[in-house]
């Protein structure tokens, strides 16, 4: 709803800020963990949302809204890495990656290095 707004806002941008292609390249399989982990911690994104909660009706137990948030949390997070990790396989590992081969194909690039030369007559 409308009133969870600033803390989606603030979620989002604590996301960004804390997981790149960056922390791919220098944390490698465990750059997720760590960027989750510490996205969990941070004190900012929960008193966000702890804010947007004051002024409901119905008040929760503590309990059930770590679990909320923890779980806002996970989906935002993944769905935001995927984008990037995709990012980063494309444009190191894919197919077309430009990545030392100009651009061609792997199998093209194999076989080009692997021709023999026709003869001269």
């Amino acid at each position: 709803s409308a009133e969870y707004f600033p803390f989606g806002y603030a979620l989002l941008r604590s996301v960004r800020q804390s997981f790149s292609d960056k922390n791919v390249k220098d944390h490698g399989n465990d750059s997720v963990k760590l960027a989750f982990k510490n996205l969990v911690q941070k004190k900012k994104v929960r008193d966000v949302f702890d804010a947007c909660n004051q002024g409901a009706a119905i008040s929760l137990d503590s309990s059930l809204k770590d679990i909320i948030f923890t779980e806002l949390i996970r989906k935002v997070f993944h769905a935001r890495t995927n984008e990037v990790i995709k990012k980063y396989r494309d444009e190191h590992f894919g197919r077309h990656s430009k990545k030392g081969d100009g651009g061609t194909t792997f199998r093209g690039f194999l076989r080009a290095r692997t021709r023999k030369a026709a003869e001269k007559k």
